[in-house]
């Protein structure tokens, strides 16, 4: 990922601009109060000690900066245990929460939320698919032929796919939190 994800920079001529590095979310190579702004997209969801990570977040956050998360997030209460088996099989040990609990977490790990969007998750059609949904499409299939470390991976990825419950996107979306770590918290 890293690799592909410097790629990307050299090729919108932004690679002098940003560092990619692979790091552990629960002990961020960065010292303390260094961001004005953290931003972490379906990071939390899949971590074991969640709390762990986003105290880690605001370590590295300056006291009155910013955590915004978006994170795989349920949109009606009490999803069936078949939704749950299926995504901790095949969406990487991903553990959503509903809004709430995802407010709680936050306010658990001393950060205030400010806002939240809810949204659904929208799984085009072959009729309507967009055309990056397309793009990523073509591109997965020529990485399963091109680079053999990602066949196990994406296979797992397209039988996962097949076996998708039909009430998946019923319970499941994203949600956007934007939170703020206080002003009188330098010593996280």
């Amino acid at each position: 990922m890293v690799k592909k994800a410097n790629e990307r920079a050299k090729g919108n001529k932004i690679e002098h601009l940003v560092n990619i590095i692979t790091a552990d979310a629960h002990k961020l190579p960065f010292p303390r109060n260094k961001f004005d702004s953290l931003i972490s997209e379906s990071v939390i969801a899949f971590t074991g000690d969640k709390i762990k990570v986003l105290k880690e977040y605001m370590h590295v956050t300056k006291p009155g900066g910013y955590v915004g998360l978006n994170e795989i997030t349920w949109i009606k209460e009490n999803p069936p245990k078949s939704l749950v088996r299926y995504l901790i099989y095949n969406a990487g040990g991903a553990t959503p929460k509903s809004p709430n609990g995802w407010k709680k977490l936050l306010e658990d790990s001393g950060l205030k939320t400010i806002t939240s969007e809810i949204h659904p998750l929208d799984y085009p059609s072959h009729e309507n698919e967009s055309e990056d949904s397309s793009k990523a499409r073509h591109k997965l299939i020529a990485l399963y032929f091109k680079e053999p470390s990602y066949r196990r991976d994406i296979l797992k990825t397209i039988i996962g796919t097949w076996q998708m419950p039909d009430n998946l996107f019923e319970y499941m979306g994203y949600g956007i939190y934007c939170c703020q770590k206080g002003d009188n918290m330098r010593g996280h």
